[in-house]
């Protein structure tokens, strides 16, 4: 080794392959060999140091980090982590799953489809004729008179249809997501065509509307689905009381709901402006119920004709019916109107009307009123 002052040679007697090795007592013996006359220093074998806890590198840049975080999360809030602390809203803590209760003891979801169908879907309205079957235990309808306002064609011409005919003797009628609608139509079509094949007759109207029900009720006890958002409306032709054979029945209405509530009614209404439309169609009930002529059913078929219309159209008080912005003269409502007939297929002879505005209404009442 060259210094400055003194130039040494080194000289190793010993070197072993690893510093514990016993030969020698110690790790290596190690003599300086001055080259004038200094003595010569063994040098002892040096302690093992002990390794001191270096903070690692990963830790001081994420202490830097956390220090800059502050300023960072003020700056971009977007990008920031969301606050700790819990929020108390029921709505947050209970609508997650569909099958969780609220402290209220209610389902969230479905309460969210509920609103889906009567704020966002189509509105739809129907009635049973005669009014007086509403109260007279013997009473049977003999017509039903069915509206929903027409849907606006896309731009391939196509429009989704709001009014499916399931059966022979059932239709059925949708306001909510159109696709739900159109799925719910084709299981029912699939079920009455396996009741055919099974038993050799079509299924009765109530088999219909529970079938409906157990699918919207099945999909609030699943988990990883979603409730259904529609409300249906099912009417068709009933069979009669058994002495009768069953061909003297009359027609029957049923609503559904996406928790799979399932009600007889006289008149129903779905969609937009649902609070308007049924206040509407109780006042038509109740002026008809007690009527005790002969033969009124043409006065109250045109009544009722004028019901649908005004609550499609928005007229009157139905004002919540009418969209923001939209042409009232573009407007239109596909009317269908029902009635026995045990010489037509299913029992009942169905007429409709597409695309009906307000200036073809008396035209349509003449046809359908004069006409059948």
């Amino acid at each position: 080794i060259h210094t400055s002052t003194t130039c040494f040679n080194l000289q190793i007697d010993h070197l072993p392959l690893f510093a514990s090795d016993q030969s020698t007592g110690h790790g290596c013996d190690c003599r300086m060999m001055p080259s004038s006359k200094f003595p010569i220093i063994s040098t002892p074998p040096h302690p093992r140091q002990p390794k001191r806890n270096r903070t690692p590198r990963t830790s001081v840049i994420s202490a830097f980090l956390l220090l800059l975080a502050p300023g960072t999360l003020a700056a971009h809030p977007a990008h920031g982590r969301r606050p700790a602390h819990r929020s108390t809203s029921t709505s947050v803590r209970y609508d997650r799953s569909i099958t969780t209760f609220d402290p209220s003891g209610r389902l969230l979801q479905v309460d969210y489809a509920q609103i889906s169908c009567d704020k966002r879907g189509g509105p739809t309205a129907s009635l049973l004729g005669p009014a007086r079957c509403a109260t007279r235990p013997g009473e049977t309808a003999s017509w039903a008179v069915l509206g929903a306002l027409s849907s606006v064609p896309g731009s391939d011409g196509a429009e989704s249809a709001r009014v499916h005919r399931i059966d022979d003797h059932v239709l059925l009628v949708t306001a909510g997501l159109g696709g739900d609608g159109r799925t719910l139509a084709s299981a029912l079509r699939m079920r009455c065509q396996s009741h055919r094949t099974d038993y050799g007759e079509p299924p009765d109207l109530d088999e219909v509307v529970e079938s409906i029900g157990a699918m919207q009720h099945a999909s609030t006890v699943e988990r990883g689905g979603r409730v259904w958002g529609v409300t249906a409306t099912v009417v068709g032709a009933e069979p009669g009381p058994e002495d009768w054979g069953g061909a003297d029945g009359g027609l029957g209405m049923y609503q559904t709901e996406p928790g799979g509530a399932v009600e007889r009614r006289v008149g129903c209404a779905a969609g937009k402006g649902r609070k308007d439309a049924e206040d509407a169609l109780e006042k038509h009930v109740k002026k008809w119920m007690g009527v005790n002529e002969e033969d009124p059913d043409t006065c109250e078929k045109e009544n009722a004709l004028d019901c649908i219309f005004n609550i499609l159209l928005g007229e009157g008080n139905n004002e919540s019916f009418q969209d923001a912005g939209e042409d009232d003269e573009a407007k239109a409502v596909d009317l269908y109107f029902l009635r026995i007939d045990p010489e037509r297929r299913g029992r009942i002879l169905i007429l409709s009307a597409k695309h009906v505005k307000r200036q073809d209404v008396e035209h349509v009442k003449h046809i359908l009123l004069n006409d059948y």
